[in-house]
């Protein structure tokens, strides 16, 4: 049986069904379920995940599976339930087959339900060779967002505020990857900002302080995206008021493919979101589907 071992602190008790081996209690992975465990510390955040005072803190999901933190700390994500809101969209679908590859159980939000369920059939089939993948699903906005531990926001700009209200109720108390960017067609190679300045900005006002945002994925071209073999040369920006949020995030883009780099507060998104319009003037330009941007100095890191 796998085991897990997790320390107690002094002011929590054993969760029941512990075993006390020489000071240290090892978890069977199956002993953790669904819920809060009596006296665990609650870090809001991935849905049903729970800290303990523990050498190598764990977290458990409501499928009961354990994802450790990374030596000296920072969340490493197991299998999660993600909500690609909007992934029969292009960028939504890419990042959708990026994810579930991993092994993620991915759910395919859209207004309707057999776009979503077309969508996550095409996932499935793509990926039918494949080694590792995660279950994938097509469920309605509102369900999927209600269903997932972590929601990924991958609408047009048009549709952010009709889609933020359908899922605002599922949303809450989950991390969500805001990836929409402020374009209005027919110009959209230029810089169009709305009036809150930028749109993770807005995605933050309409789900409220019991949600942390994330925005990240703007400059990521979704033709290369959607092609496992062929690599993404693009970093990242990844922007939030939550530095563990943050992290989170920067560990999704690693597993799609692409390097995730913190930039800041939410209000930083500001940036990402411009640049998008850019690369695309520069595709248009130059004829090419695959512009994107490298932060240059850090390659110590």
């Amino acid at each position: 049986m796998l085991l897990f071992e997790v320390r107690k602190s002094r002011a929590q008790g054993n969760p029941p069904g512990l075993a006390r081996t020489s000071g240290v209690n090892r978890v069977p992975i199956v002993e953790f379920e669904a819920g809060r465990m009596p006296g665990a510390d609650r870090r809001i955040g991935l849905r049903s995940r729970w800290y303990f005072g523990v050498s190598h803190p764990a977290t458990t999901s409501r499928s009961g599976i354990i994802a450790p933190r990374c030596a000296g700390g920072g969340l490493r994500l197991a299998t999660e339930t993600i909500a690609v809101i909007g992934g029969t969209g292009n960028i939504g679908y890419g990042l959708a087959l990026r994810w579930s590859e991993k092994g993620h159980r991915v759910i395919i939000g859209s207004r309707a339900a057999d776009r979503a369920e077309g969508a996550a059939n095409e996932l499935r089939a793509k990926l039918a060779e494949g080694r590792g993948a995660g279950e994938i699903e097509g469920l309605v906005n509102p369900e999927a967002a209600a269903e997932a531990d972590l929601v990924a926001v991958t609408v047009p700009f048009a549709a952010q505020r009709p889609t933020l209200e359908s899922i605002r109720e599922g949303c809450q108390g989950k991390i969500v990857i805001d990836v929409t960017v402020p374009l209005v067609p027919p110009r959209v190679s230029r810089v169009q900002l709305p009036p809150e300045d930028s749109a993770a900005l807005v995605t933050q006002e309409m789900l409220g302080e019991g949600v942390r945002v994330v925005s990240a994925f703007q400059n990521v071209s979704a033709v290369h995206l959607a092609e496992l073999g062929h690599p993404v040369d693009c970093d990242v920006l990844i922007c939030g008021d939550d530095p563990e949020a943050r992290e989170v995030v920067v560990r999704l883009a690693a597993e799609a493919g692409l390097r995730g780099i913190e930039a800041g507060r939410l209000a930083n998104s500001v940036a990402a979101e411009a640049l998008t319009s850019i690369l695309i003037w520069l595709n248009q330009r130059h004829k090419v589907t695959g512009t994107g941007i490298r932060i240059t100095g850090l390659d110590h890191e």
